[in-house]
């Protein structure tokens, strides 16, 4: 069975809150040797339609491991909430299971080096506000995955985790529990040991700054060109930068430890 996964690209489409929207341009250009002709640029981030991400970017992902046996868990009943380990190993069929010839709930079983995918149907919310409140994958489905040595995951939403707004304050937003407590906790301790961050979890960034003779703890996610939405719990203080910095160095670190944790100590 084959599934398209693509999605279309057109002018101003924005997949990520904070990324420049998709620019498409059809320019002149001459040279010498080719004389004057049309061709069309195109813009984009990284984090744009149908892609892979990497927890680390030094890391190389061989070609031949893009191929190979793949599970896909359906999902669709799960709306804008997370995606539990219940959701994962008791689902139901999308269609009439070809194993009992009707719909009903069955299991799936993911093997090591399985290439696991998500159905949640949410990229057909694409250029809405609802797109960006997608489903997530909980900690115990994570833990899972990882248990089973899987190959790589995907899911057709614009992530397998979202909730930054809301990291900052234990997931409570307005006096309502927006994420469990349990995910902010574990998503911001440090699961992997990146050489250029103090550590990273379930993808925020961690790291501590100085400033005189006080250190400070963060984490943060960060965005092409100098994108932050940084988190200080000692200090109760959200700071968030819109930069479009992107073709040279990203001053974040500098402002943060120059001028602001001087300003609020």
């Amino acid at each position: 069975m084959l599934i398209d996964v693509s999605m279309p690209i057109t002018a101003g489409s924005v997949f990520r809150l904070g990324t420049p929207p998709v620019e498409i341009a059809l320019r002149r250009f001459y040279h010498e040797s080719e004389g004057e002709y049309e061709s069309v640029v195109l813009s984009l981030s990284a984090h744009t339609a149908t892609h892979v991400d990497l927890v680390f970017a030094e890391n190389r992902i061989e070609p031949e491991r893009m191929i190979g046996r793949g599970k896909l868990i359906v999902v669709t009943q799960v709306s804008g909430s997370e995606i539990q380990l219940d959701d994962v190993e008791h689902q139901a069929c999308p269609e009439p299971c070809p194993e009992q010839g009707r719909r009903e709930s069955r299991r799936v079983e993911i093997e090591s080096g399985d290439f696991v995918f998500f159905r949640t149907d949410w990229s057909k919310l694409v250029g809405t506000e609802e797109y960006h409140n997608h489903p997530e994958l909980s900690p115990e489905v994570v833990q899972w995955l990882v248990s089973k040595r899987i190959n790589a995951v995907g899911i057709d939403a614009r992530g397998l985790g979202r909730g930054r707004r809301h990291g900052e304050n234990g997931g409570v937003w307005m006096g309502e529990r927006i994420i469990s407590e349990k995910w902010v906790e574990e998503s911001t301790k440090k699961h992997a040991s990146p050489s250029w961050a103090d550590g990273y979890g379930y993808q925020w960034w961690l790291k501590t700054y100085h400033a005189g003779s006080t250190s400070v703890d963060s984490f943060y996610a960060a965005g092409w060109g100098g994108q932050r939405i940084m988190v200080f719990p000692s200090l109760d203080m959200v700071v968030v930068f819109t930069g479009g910095n992107y073709v040279g160095d990203e001053p974040v670190d500098e402002i943060i430890t120059r001028y602001i944790l001087p300003a609020v100590r």
